[in-house]
């Protein structure tokens, strides 16, 4: 039998059982609407066209969409209904229009205009901006450096700069500040020191280094059976402003190599900006290894020695004795490579000198001040205010005056030894604070073996390479040069000097010119100390010269006209 049940408006509607194949009781269905939107022949309801559109912002839109909740059962009716039709659990009851939505709702959207969106300009992107460059940025933002962690992981010490920084005392009558020092060098530093004072006081001083390089006296019997090697070369001024020590092997069994200059000329005019010079190098009498030779796109380690004008200053302000900065003596490490390039980890009991071990391996200009370095300095300075300022860099209250001299002008150990004069700890402790001096690599742009075939050159094997001379200010108001580019253009300038005083004498005499290139230069003997790289450039490794090619000058941009095929 069939089972009947009514909806709310009164009609009857039937579930139908089967019995043996037949139905039993005739049905009724309702009849579908004709509206604008349907029709008996099409019950699928379309879109009404004549309604108008709102254009609705997106915060309206979301708003909107959040106030509809799509139905989950068959039973449930959409969320947009009115109050008669909330209890309303018939599926087949009519929808409530989107008209009849609260009156505050249909105020809103009668206030839009009516019409097709309209277009949204494309915003703008705003410009970057840089709102810390330094220490005293980052104070103006995080002021005394409560409520914010987020800065402290950019920070060079151990938490924000100015967390643990010292009150200004400028006001309080009994405040007696700290004496600072009235030469050029500590100007130049440009320290802000706050607060300081000798009572001042100072937590998270960093620990005076551990000393991990000994000297110690040798006598010239021992040179000649326990350093055999030591007593084949001099040990003078000369001898060690020219001539890399053998313990600086960049890869055994070979030494640096002291390449001869074959010519030398500056590039760029007098007056310009970055001065650059071209080199010649003779590498007729370079030592095979292994097979390997230079090759194109390869490149050539310089191991540049440092200013001998600096590293005589710096042992004057040392206090070394004259007559020991060359005197051999015994040199004991407890590991590590240096005083190598790439030797082994190990210690080492070598025989040196102290103006060999300044010239050629510790870097005393390229390198910005550690606070190693600055600790040392203050443990042996005998002056109390410059002991005072040198363990406030070293702190937790002076963190943001040691960021402004890492980050500012370029700090050299010779001008901290002119900024704190009463400063002269022993060389051997020094060389445990400072990074080692590294060799430069340049690029070789041609083929010794094609060079060789050059008129004039006798079978002669040159690389060719080009430096630039970098320059920073200096505390003298001139201008310091870099390492290697400084080595190589006080190469260059008595290279030049000598071929340009042979042409004025050739003129003031009379006589004829010499007009082979570099004649008078090569006289000089002048050399550069030099290893071959290990050539593991691709470009080296499988070069071929015999398809198209294309060579692209560094530096000066790359476009079709620019480039050889």
């Amino acid at each position: 039998m069939p089972s009947s049940t009514y909806n709310a408006a009164g009609s009857r509607r039937h579930s139908f059982s089967s019995f043996a194949g037949t139905v039993h009781e005739h049905h009724h269905h309702q009849k579908i609407p004709t509206c604008e939107t349907s029709h008996p022949d099409n019950p699928i309801p379309i879109e009404p066209k004549t309604l108008p559109i709102y254009n609705l912002p997106p915060v309206s839109r979301t708003k909107f969409a959040s106030m509809y909740v799509s139905p989950r059962t068959s039973g449930e009716s959409l969320g947009l209904t009115t109050d008669n039709d909330t209890n309303s659990s018939d599926p087949e009851s009519p929808l409530t229009p989107l008209s009849e939505l609260p009156e505050e709702w249909n105020d809103k959207l009668r206030s839009l205009s009516l019409g097709q969106p309209k277009p949204v300009p494309a915003k703008k992107r705003r410009a970057s901006t840089t709102y810390a460059s330094n220490a005293e940025d980052l104070r103006r933002i995080i002021g005394t450096g409560t409520g914010t962690k987020f800065l402290q992981k950019y920070c060079c010490g151990e938490g924000c700069c100015m967390v643990e920084t010292l009150p200004l005392h400028g006001e309080e009558p009994e405040f007696a500040p700290i004496q600072e020092p009235t030469n050029a060098a500590y100007k130049f530093l440009g320290l802000n020191l706050r607060g300081l004072s000798l009572e001042s006081p100072l937590t998270k001083i960093l620990a005076c280094p551990e000393p991990s390089v000994t000297f110690g006296p040798l006598r010239r019997e021992s040179i000649d059976q326990k350093f055999p090697a030591e007593s084949r070369h001099a040990h003078d001024a000369a001898y060690v402003n020219t001539h890399a020590p053998e313990y600086m092997q960049p890869h055994p069994p070979y030494n640096v190599f002291n390449a001869p200059v074959y010519d030398a000329r500056e590039l760029t005019k007098p007056g310009a900006e970055k001065r650059t010079f071209h080199f010649d190098i003779d590498v007729t009498d370079y030592p095979a290894e292994g097979g390997v030779d230079f090759k194109v796109g390869g490149a050539i380690g310089v191991c540049p020695p440092n200013d001998p004008a600096v590293v005589e200053d710096i042992m004057n302000q040392l206090g070394v004795p004259r007559f020991q900065r060359d005197r051999p003596m015994r040199l004991i490490t407890k590991g590590g490579r240096w005083p190598t390039i790439w030797g082994d980890e190990e210690s080492r009991e070598l025989v040196t000198t102290k103006r060999e071990v300044l010239t050629w391996t510790i870097d005393i200009t390229s390198q910005a001040p550690t606070k190693p370095l600055l600790r040392l300095l203050a443990e042996y300075a005998s002056d109390p205010d410059e002991k005072q300022i040198l363990n406030y860099v070293c702190s937790a209250q002076g963190q943001a005056a040691f960021c402004d001299l890492r980050t500012g002008p370029h700090i050299t150990l010779q001008q901290l030894l002119h900024a704190f004069p009463s400063s002269k700890p022993p060389l051997e402790a020094i060389c445990g604070v400072l990074s080692q001096l590294m060799p430069r690599f340049y690029s070789l742009s041609n083929d010794p073996h094609v060079s060789s075939t050059r008129e004039g050159l006798a079978g002669r094997r040159l690389i060719e390479i080009a430096v630039t001379i970098h320059e920073t200010p200096n505390y003298t108001g001139d201008k310091r040069t870099g390492v290697g580019s400084g080595f190589m253009e006080r190469i260059a300038s008595q290279f030049v000097a000598a071929e340009d005083a042979a042409r004025e004498a050739a003129t003031a005499n009379g006589s004829a010119i010499d007009n082979t290139p570099g004649l008078a230069g090569r006289k000089l003997n002048l050399s550069v100390p030099m290893f071959r790289g290990l050539m593991s450039n691709p470009l080296s490794r499988e070069f071929a010269s015999d398809g198209p090619m294309v060579l692209i000058g560094a530096g000066v941009g790359w476009r079709p006209s620019a480039a050889s095929f």
